[in-house]
Formats: structure tokens, sequence, C-alpha cells
């Protein structure tokens, strides 16, 4: 088995948390949603599944017995595969242009100080950088990762009150 599984397992279970408020916030009251609102709780929701996902991948190829190599490179070359699945899909590059329409320098500056870390930590352990800090690269993209689902959830948050309001 490999090290840390009680922190991944943990945060495979924050990420299912994520989601299951993310599919019960779609599912209530959907009057008056924004097309913002919409594409913060679909991203929230994909995040939330990719952190569940990335978090259970190491531990399902340790029970192969596989080299530390495989299963940090494959858990990283697989969690990476998937976040540029989700960035690219036509229907996450519309909602986050309707996010950034709403002018927030505070957005686009999020999302780029969230991803370089995540990115970065990933291709690390992609290209064999570090060796000893693997597991570590690949839970500081995998804890970020979360942060920035948390934060999505809180901005939606913050933008369904401030639409109520007006």
């Amino acid at each position: 088995m490999i090290e840390h599984t009680d922190i991944l397992i943990g945060l495979a279970q924050v990420a299912g948390v994520f989601v299951g408020f993310g599919t019960l916030i779609i599912f209530w009251k959907n009057e008056g949603t924004t097309t913002q609102e919409v594409g913060l709780l679909r991203n929230a929701v994909t995040v939330g599944l990719i952190v569940l996902i990335a978090s259970i991948i190491p531990l399902l190829l340790s029970t192969f017995h596989l080299s530390n190599r495989l299963i940090w490179g494959l858990s990283s070359t697989l969690f990476f595969g998937c976040i540029w699945f989700g960035l690219l899909h036509p229907q996450t590059r519309n909602d986050i242009r309707a996010l950034f329409k709403l002018g927030s320098f505070g957005n686009i500056l999020f999302w780029i100080v969230m991803e370089v870390p995540i990115q970065v930590s990933l291709l690390l352990v992609m290209f064999g950088v570090f060796p000893k800090l693997w597991p570590a690269f690949y839970l500081t993209a995998l804890i970020v990762n979360t942060f920035q689902c948390a934060q999505m959830l809180v901005q939606l948050v913050y933008l369904k009150i401030s639409t109520q309001i007006r």
C-alpha cells in the first residue's frame, strides 16, 4: 500500500461532499438562476468529481503492487488529463467566459493563482522531477484543486445572494 492513504481517502470524502452539495443546489429552486450561477455550479461539480477520482486513482494503482514511479506517474497523468478534459470541454469554456464577463479581475487572478500550482505539481511528477516529493506534489495538486472547488461554491453563494438583493 502507498503512503498517505488516509489523506487520499479524506480528500475523496471532502470532494464527495462538494459534489453532493452541488447536486442538491441544482435541484433546489431553479427559478431566476443566471447563466453565471449555472456555470459555477456545473464547474464546482466537475472539479469535485475530478478531485474524487484523482484521490482514488493512486489507491487503486497501489493494489497492483506497481512501483512508486508508475503509481504517481500514471496518477498524475490521469489527473492532468481529467483536468484538461474538463477545461477544454465546450460547455466549460462557455461557463468560464460567462464568469469572466462579470468583469472581476479577482476571478481571473484566482484561476491563474490556483491553476499554476496544480499544473506545475502534476507536471513535475509526470516528468520524474524530485522523486522523493512525488506524493507531496500530487497531494498539493489535489488540495489546491479542492480549494478551487470550495471557492466556486462560495462564489456561487455570493452571486446568488447578490442577485436576490437587487
